[in-house]
């Protein structure tokens, strides 16, 4: 027999078996244990996150001859399931039975009794993939399927399912697994296989891995075959075009010190051996943030891109107002590189852009726009913008130290409201926040959104869970508050209050809701206000230049 892939040699065969989806898990477990079975369920979710493979484990489970311990791994139904072997249960590849003619087949079949097991299982993968016809055609079976038979639709794009499709399935959404949980499963197959590697190789695979548990395994087969004696850090940086933190340190510190020598031979370098400028450049990002972080919080626990000495040697030479104006060029560029089969072209016109944040006096051209206005030369432009970095890294500040609590009652009020149904919506709806990165004017909100988790959702409102409190006071402020409910309205079709808290405090939450629910003294739902917008007025093209550079300019019409 042939060498067998890694990621199928540890696919999970049992609900015990799985990474991540612990709440998928526990509510088919129970769906399971107290026969209350769908008709139809829609698995939805990123690659590699397992929706396949649970629903195989499903499929097994509720044929087991063995209901008390299923599945049993011994008895025939669930020796056939592992094998692909099993009669009742059908994996089919939309991808490639699009047709109407491919459903029809699958419907005259439906009829039939089970062969082997209790039900007939159909997991249809990519359900997204059928035809308007075949998806009209599964239509009716699915509003009345017989007794014996269970539908599990699978996909990473529900939103291409037809809305009629969804109102009858069960819909379950399926989360990127946790870079913790990749890194303890690659390390038990490391354990498990014979397999020598190094603790930062791992959690690097994790981390490239996106989520998906089946991309870390392949990734992890690989690095095997590249080099077997053992896996390092190095290996990984070499096969993916990687750049090493001290690599990196030493990219921000070059333009700091404006070694402009070193700098462009070293991206040259680096462009010669393939390195991802894309990848690179958002790890930059990622920096320039956490030193940002640790100036204002001084809390090394935060920190997971850099060590304590690393963002200490950074934070001697970059301010953090020189950081935020250096983040707002790089993401820029992230921009740029999106029409350019050249981005370490774009990368190097950065960092010398880059270079100029840390000139003190910068005069500025004239600029002449299209209707013939022109932008006098003014005594100092760059002091202007200066100022109001600083002044932005004061409010910052401000948000860091005047942080904003909300009451426990109120919160657990929000908490009272919130539903699944609701969640659900939400989340299908921020799947559409990565379009929107292309926009600078949307940029920033689209990402404070991405970097955050919907933990619960009601009518009126979104709690959102993040790394750290400081993030979470952030969101929270006023201002960037009123901006993300404006833009979430306006850009997805979510007119609800955003209520932002660390992850650890949420789970606290939680706590406290579970223990209250119990005693039977939660509070009554919380009551949300929403922030009265004004009406927006298209500024004025001279309006939009004072707006840009402030007093600073004169503006004569000629």
């Amino acid at each position: 027999m042939g060498y067998k892939a890694l990621y199928r040699t540890y696919r999970p065969k049992t609900f015990d078996d799985v990474v991540g989806q612990q709440h998928i898990v526990k509510t088919l477990k129970n769906a399971i244990k107290e026969n209350k079975l769908a008709h139809a369920y829609l698995f939805c979710g990123p690659r590699g996150t397992g929706k396949t493979s649970i629903a195989k484990i499903l499929a097994k489970t509720i044929n087991c001859e063995d209901p008390a311990n299923a599945p049993c791994e011994k008895c025939k139904n669930c020796i056939d399931a592992n094998d692909n072997q099993h009669q009742d249960i059908f994996e089919i590849d939309a991808a490639s039975n699009t047709s109407v003619d491919n459903i029809r087949d699958l419907i005259d079949k439906v009829k039939y009794a089970p062969m082997e097991g209790k039900y007939k299982v159909y997991i249809i993968d990519e359900v997204h993939m059928l035809s308007t016809g075949a998806f009209n055609a599964l239509l009716k079976t699915l509003e009345e399927p017989p007794a014996h038979v269970i539908f599990i639709l699978a996909t990473t794009e529900p939103q291409k399912v037809l809305p009629t499709i969804i109102s009858r399935c069960q819909r379950y959404n399926f989360e990127k697994v946790s870079d913790e949980d990749l890194y303890q499963r690659l390390k038990y197959v490391c354990e498990s296989e014979g397999i020598k590697a190094t603790e930062e190789s791992l959690r690097m695979i994790a981390k490239l891995a996106d989520g998906g548990v089946r991309d870390s395994l392949s990734m992890l087969d690989q690095f095997v075959a590249y080099n077997h004696d053992q896996i390092t850090i190095e290996d990984i940086n070499e096969v993916y075009g990687l750049t090493t933190t001290k690599q990196k340190i030493k990219i921000l510190l070059d333009i700091a010190n404006k070694n402009i020598q070193e700098l462009i031979l070293n991206i040259e370098q680096m462009d010669n051996k393939g390195i991802n400028i894309v990848r690179l450049t958002n790890n930059l990002i990622d920096i320039l943030k956490e030193t940002i972080i640790y100036t204002y919080g001084n809390d090394a626990s935060l920190l997971n891109e850099l060590n304590e000495d690393e963002v200490n040697e950074l934070g001697k030479v970059i301010a953090s107002r020189h950081a935020l104006a250096m983040i707002d060029i790089l993401m820029d560029s992230i921009n740029a590189y999106r029409n350019t089969d050249h981005a370490s072209k774009y990368f190097e016109v950065a960092c010398l852009k880059m270079m100029e944040v840390f000139n003190e006096n910068v005069e500025s051209k004239p600029i002449i726009n299209k209707e013939n206005i022109v932008v006098k030369k003014q005594e100092n432009i760059t002091n202007k913008i200066e100022t109001n970095i600083l002044e932005e890294n004061k409010e910052v500040k401000k948000i860091e130290l005047e942080t904003k609590e909300y009451d426990e009652d109120f919160l657990l009020g929000l908490l009272v409201k919130c539903d699944k149904v609701n969640k659900g919506q939400d989340m299908q709806a921020f799947t559409r926040l990565p379009e929107m990165m292309g926009d600078l004017d949307n940029m920033r909100y689209a990402k404070t959104l991405m970097d955050a988790k919907i933990m619960a959702s009601g009518k009126d409102c979104i709690i959102l869970g993040v790394k750290m409190d400081a993030i979470a006071h952030m969101i929270n402020d006023e201002k960037m508050n009123k901006d993300l409910y404006v833009f979430i309205k306006n850009k997805l079709g979510i007119n609800k209050m955003i209520y932002a808290l660390s992850n650890e405090k949420f789970a606290h939450l939680v706590e406290s809701f579970k223990l209250r629910s119990k005693e039977h003294t939660l509070p009554s739902e919380s009551e949300v206000t929403f922030y009265i917008l004004d009406e927006v007025k298209e500024p004025t093209n001279e309006e939009k230049l004072v707006d840009l550079f402030g007093d600073a300019i004169e503006i004569v019409k000629e």
